[in-house]
């Protein structure tokens, strides 16, 4: 079984960021802009999921709300039987706190990190999925 992680992401440098990160951790990394999209393939993907990382706000290039956001995300997994620790990676911290208690209420072992500095990426969201996976 593949070890990949799922991501909602819709900033393409944090995606390619994210990837070498999953990479150097042994993981492939799989990305959805669209929460709605994350949701419809979730349990074609659950089988391979080592950890799920969530970001709230997605904003699509028109500016619209059509992506959905972390929150619908969240609540869909709090229907479903948990596979993997969620990392929330989102500067939206009413939102990021919603979708930790959404996620933690429903038995899914939940982090936080806060997207501050250059190298979070890097260093705060690798040490999250290293412990994870």
């Amino acid at each position: 079984m593949a070890r990949t992680i799922l991501i909602l992401e819709d900033d393409d440098d944090r995606r390619q960021r994210f990837a070498q990160v999953a990479a150097a951790l042994g993981c492939a990394s799989h990305f959805w802009y669209d929460a709605h999209a994350m949701i419809a393939e979730f349990d074609v993907m659950r089988s391979e999921c080592a950890a799920v990382s969530l970001d709230c706000d997605l904003i699509p290039p028109d500016g619209s709300e059509a992506w959905g956001d972390g929150i619908l995300v969240a609540e869909y997994l709090a229907t479903v039987t948990p596979v993997a620790p969620v990392i929330v990676h989102s500067t939206n911290r009413d939102g990021s706190r919603r979708m930790m208690a959404l996620l933690g209420d429903a038995g899914w072992a939940v982090h936080r990190v806060a997207p501050i500095g250059d190298d979070w990426i890097e260093q705060d969201w690798r040490m999250e999925v290293q412990s994870a996976v």
